[in-house]
C-alpha cells in the first residue's frame, strides 16, 4: 500500500514536469496507450485473451463509450489542469473523484452507501471542510 501511495504521489510532480514540454493531449494519449498494452500483455501472459472474443457488440460499444468519456477525457483534463495549477492542488482535485463517484453511484445507479463505516467517513468528510480553529476539544 505504501509503494502504491508513493507511485501515486510521484505522478503529480512528474506529470507537472512532463506537461512543461509535452502537450497534455499527447501525454494523456501516451498514458492510455501504455495502459492498454500493459493490460493486453497481462491478459496474454495469463492466457485470458479469449475474453475479448466473448464480448457482445453492446459490451464493446459501452466499453468504448466509457473509455472515451471515463478515461480519455479524464486524462486530458487532468493533465491540462496539471499544466496550469500546482501539482498539490491537482492531487486534491483527483482525490475528490472518489467522493463524486460514490455520490453518482448512489444517485444514478441507486446503490446503497449507508453503513456505519460510510456514515463515519461522511461525518469526517464534513468535518474536514470546517475551519480547524473553530473546533475546540
Amino acid at each position: 500500500m505504501i509503494i502504491f501511495a508513493l507511485f501515486g504521489a510521484l505522478g503529480h510532480p512528474l506529470g507537472k514536469i512532463i506537461v512543461r514540454t509535452v502537450h497534455p493531449f499527447q501525454f494523456g494519449t501516451v498514458t492510455l496507450i501504455t495502459g492498454f498494452f500493459t493490460i493486453l500483455i497481462y491478459l496474454a501472459i495469463t492466457g485470458h485473451t479469449n475474453l475479448f472474443f466473448t464480448l457482445t457488440l453492446k459490451d464493446i460499444l459501452l466499453s468504448l463509450c466509457l473509455g472515451v468519456f471515463g478515461f480519455f477525457f479524464f486524462q486530458i483534463l487532468i493533465f491540462s489542469a496539471l499544466s496550469r495549477i500546482p501539482a498539490s492542488m491537482n492531487a486534491v482535485i483527483i482525490s475528490t473523484t472518489v467522493i463524486f463517484t460514490t455520490l453518482f453511484a448512489s444517485i444514478i445507479l441507486k446503490e446503497k452507501i449507508y453503513s456505519p463505516e460510510t456514515t463515519l467517513l461522511l461525518l469526517l468528510l464534513l468535518l474536514s471542510f470546517q475551519d480547524p480553529f473553530c473546533l475546540h476539544f
